[in-house]
């Protein structure tokens, strides 16, 4: 809106009046608000979710904006994409996908990189990341296709999200890993019913 910069705006649901938070040349993608309203963390730079293992000085980096006077600042800075970063209920971690390890994807002229097995470290999985001791875990160890669109609970109870064409399900402080969710419904696709 009026400048060729990517903004983030807030929106007044009764009056449909917006207010300018942020304004940033950089792409700003994923805003999520705090639950008591007075931050937003969102993702900085960044290539599309479909390029979830980019390393590099274009990936999507995790920011931190406080609402009240605007101030923004960096919380990540590893080159590592972080993408659907969102507040966890308690407002003092933060859930994002991404990976701890460069998965290999060029060589240099005349040599090869060989063959590799994948492993969790290079797949996007969840992770946890501590606000206030600057430190993050991993909470899915995941290997192949990446995490993508993941969903917590009000209160923090239930984490869903999708690997490939599947849902899973996982509670975050416990030590079983995710479980698929199994969809059922009650008509045969071949039947063509009509």
């Amino acid at each position: 809106r009026d400048t060729p910069n990517f903004g983030l705006f807030a929106l007044e649901v009764d009056s449909l009046r917006t207010e300018l938070l942020c304004e940033d040349f950089a792409s700003i993608n994923f805003p999520s608000y705090a639950p008591d309203g007075k931050s937003i963390v969102f993702g900085r730079y960044g290539f599309h979710w479909t390029r979830p293992r980019y390393v590099g000085s274009a990936a999507a980096q995790i920011w931190l904006l406080k609402v009240d006077n605007h101030e923004r600042r960096a919380l990540t800075d590893d080159g590592h994409q972080h993408l659907w970063t969102q507040f966890m209920p308690d407002g003092k971690h933060l859930l994002t996908v991404t990976a701890s390890e460069q998965t290999p994807s060029t060589s240099k002229l005349g040599e090869s990189i060989g063959k590799f097995q994948d492993n969790p470290q290079r797949t996007p999985n969840l992770w946890e990341y501590d606000l206030e001791l600057k430190s993050k875990k991993e909470l899915t160890k995941l290997s192949g296709d990446n995490v993508v669109f993941p969903c917590i609970s009000r209160d923090g109870g239930v984490l869903v999200f999708r690997q490939q064409f599947d849902l899973y399900r996982m509670n975050p402080g416990a030590k079983e890993p995710p479980r698929k969710i199994d969809i059922w419904h009650n008509r045969d696709r071949l039947s063509g019913g009509k």
